[in-house]
């Protein structure tokens, strides 16, 4: 877990994770339907994933609500991409990247009330 954390952490956070992001999202909004709904949704998959063991090694407080949200956005958006029909249809680029953007300042809000009560970014 250590390995795969450090492997992938310059890429997720910083300024590359903002660079990498738009351009996920943008090349998903340009392959769009449901090929890019899978597109936006592995790449959410793969942040909720990072998220939700790095809280279980770091316990930085914004991975609580960011691991916790994007994972199940992820799948939901994974099952409207590979669902029959047109019963998932509202569920496109750019529901996904809103509610990505949703959970991401509610992880942040929650790290900097914590942090202003405590001094500290992790939960301990």
């Amino acid at each position: 877990m250590e390995r795969f954390l450090r492997l992938v952490e310059p890429v997720v956070q910083g300024p590359a994770v903002v660079v990498v992001t738009i351009a996920v999202f943008a090349a998903a909004d340009a392959v769009g339907g449901r090929g890019g709904v899978a597109v936006a949704s592995a790449y959410v998959l793969f942040l909720g994933a990072y998220c939700v063991l790095n809280f279980w090694h770091c316990r930085e407080t914004h991975c609580v609500v960011t691991g916790v949200g994007w994972t199940p956005l992820a799948l939901l958006g994974l099952a409207a991409a590979l669902a029959p029909g047109a019963s998932m249809s509202w569920f496109r680029v750019n529901v996904e990247s809103s509610a990505f953007l949703v959970i991401l300042g509610v992880g942040y809000a929650l790290e900097w009330a914590v942090a202003a009560r405590t001094g500290r970014r992790a939960l301990r």
